[in-house]
């Protein structure tokens, strides 16, 4: 019986012995032919690497081609993610590379746990090492197993600080800008234009990623590559910044300001409202120096609307946000500040808000003519004041002092009281700046149109209270004030809810002068004479002259050389807003 016992075990373990070599046998066909190329790509995968190759970023030229925005080869320190994974091993290469780079073990960590930094491209340790250094990893690359020496660009600006404010400059995408970057196919850890041209074309300027795909050994290091696309460049762009023209202008800036910060202005003794009497600024004495603060010009070709020149003061030094500053020492060059005549990153030709004064009379004499108000040779006696007519307003509200009524000119040097200009036309009214002159139109080219925004219509037709176009960020359009501005403005607080119950005579005779509720900026107002000198059309402002193909090659120091390269689009064409 026993012996029947244990044939029947051996029986059964034969059994289960015969099952599991058939199991493991069905196994391996399934292997070797159901799974055999899914098996195979996925090896075959393990042995490849993909290395994305960086595009080098276009340059920013002037109109006679000087390079205001070029690239710098730099090398860079970085390791492959695959070798920083375990903790373990990522500690004992980022001891064995920190006496190299000479950067902290913490810091290298910190960059590891960042997540600022693109999966796609290895993870980079210390940007800008010299040539010795990185031929001394390279030479030693069997102790920093997935340690590369990658070739990147850096942005340098030759001829900084001057046009920083239309070049512009880059800096890491943000996080409000990541999603939209990665759908565009930017990697995180890119740095894109922030500012300026550099901003507004910077799809242009950018290019497109190449990319190597190369097979490697158990330690990770290439042996061949299988397939290699190159990267495509990013054009070259060509301003229509002279920048003979904008040293000039920017020198005219800062002297201008310098000198009327050093001339000053009475500071008189006045009546407080609780009576009392003392100077109207306390803290000075007879004389008040002009603060001048802030300025910008513009310098634009009439014929086509070309901007030759755009100074903005105070400025800055675009170099500085290539120069790798830390976070305290960026706000010390770059101090936030709530003094919007102290902001430095501010481009005042086209984003500064201003009432225009008596330069906007001009436009407004053009209204007064172009709808037939008067004629050139008609007379108006200037007597130093404009008092507004019955058809305007009560007149027992104005003798009540309820509403204002009486409208004077600017003061006459010495005497204390208006100026009086006597028989004036629109000539001469421009001549001597008469405000009482433009108070009557003010009121008179409402009265005459029912009310409605004829003076409004005029001027708009000249580019106020919109974009115009200029190839540059953060435009500010202006406004043109009328019944929907100030409806606006008391919503959101800036005026009385009175005052934005409706447009009136009054805000009309205030915009005749540029003043009131109106606001533009220098290019505004270059554009509008622009208008006017050429005899009525409108062009579009431009700041770019021509596109160029990748790569145009340089000429003598500092120049791109135009007989080398070629023009991918010529954007010198001027376009015609209205006539």
């Amino acid at each position: 019986m026993a012996l029947d016992r244990r044939a029947a075990r051996l029986g059964v373990l034969a059994l289960v012995g015969v099952m599991l070599f058939s199991l493991l046998g069905v196994r391996l066909w399934f292997l070797q032919t159901v799974k055999a190329d899914e098996l195979q790509e996925s090896v075959t995968f393990a042995k490849t690497r993909t290395i994305r190759i960086a595009p080098e970023r276009g340059r920013i030229f002037d109109a006679d081609m000087r390079i205001l925005a070029d690239n710098e080869r730099v090398l860079t320190v970085a390791v492959d993610w695959q070798m920083l994974r375990r903790k373990s091993q990522r500690d004992e290469l980022f001891k064995r590379l920190s006496g190299w780079v000479q950067v902290p073990i913490e810091e290298m960590e910190a960059r590891f746990q960042s997540n600022v930094y693109s999966p796609f491209l290895p993870m980079p340790i210390k940007e800008d090492i010299d040539e010795p250094t990185a031929a001394a990893i390279l030479e030693r690359i069997e102790d920093f197993p997935g340690v590369e020496i990658l070739t990147e660009w850096r942005r340098v600006y030759p001829y900084a600080p001057h046009a920083a404010h239309v070049v512009g400059y880059m800096g890491a995408i943000t996080k409000e800008q990541l999603d939209e970057k990665l759908d565009e196919g930017y990697l995180r850890n890119e740095r894109v234009g922030q500012f300026g041209v550099e901003l507004t074309m910077e799809r242009v300027l950018h290019g497109s990623w190449g990319y190597k795909k190369v097979e490697v050994d158990a330690a990770n290091r290439p042996i061949r590559t299988i397939e290699e696309v190159p990267p495509v460049n990013g054009f070259d762009v060509q301003l229509t910044i002279d920048l003979d023209l904008q040293q000039y202008s920017e020198q005219v800036v800062e002297t201008t300001l310098k000198l009327r910060r050093s001339q000053t202005a009475p500071n008189p003794i006045v009546t407080k409202p609780n009576g009392t009497r003392e100077r109207m600024d306390p803290s000075r004495g007879e004389t008040v120096a002009f603060k001048a603060p802030a300025a910008s010009t513009v310098v634009m070709d009439y014929t086509n609307g070309q901007v030759l020149a755009m100074a903005s003061y105070p400025t800055f030094d675009n170099r500085w946000f290539e120069a790798g500053l830390s976070g305290t020492k960026f706000k010390e060059i770059f101090p936030v500040t709530d003094d919007p005549d102290k902001s430095i990153l501010v481009n005042r030709a086209m984003q500064g808000r201003y009432n225009l004064g008596s330069t906007f009379k001009p436009f407004v004499a053009f209204a007064a003519l172009n709808t037939g108000l008067m004629t050139p040779n008609e007379f108006y006696n200037d007597t130093g004041t404009y008092r507004l007519s019955s058809e305007s307003v009560d007149l027992a509200q104005c003798n009540a002092g309820l509403v204002k009524c009486e409208y004077k000119n600017a003061t006459c040097g010495g005497t204390g009281r208006p100026c009086v200009y006597g028989s004036v036309n629109v000539e001469s009214a421009l001549a001597v700046s008469s405000d009482a002159f433009f108070y009557r139109i003010g009121e008179q080219i409402m009265l005459r149109n029912d009310r409605g925004p004829v003076l409004q219509e005029q001027v708009e037709q000249f580019g106020f209270g919109a974009d115009t176009g200029i190839e540059l960020p953060f435009e500010f359009d202006g406004t043109v004030p009328d019944k929907e501005l100030k409806r606006l403005y008391a919503d959101r607080g800036v005026i009385s809810e009175d005052e934005g119950r409706g447009y009136y005579i009054g805000d009309n005779v205030q915009l005749a002068i540029g003043q009131g509720l109106l606001s533009a900026t220098p290019l505004h107002l270059a554009t509008g004479y622009g208008a006017i000198a050429n005899q009525g059309f409108v062009f579009q402002p431009t700041i770019i002259k021509a596109i160029w193909n990748p790569g145009t090659p340089d000429g003598v120091t500092g120049f791109a050389d135009p007989e080398r390269g070629t023009i991918f689009e010529d954007a010198s064409e001027p376009r015609l807003l209205r006539q």
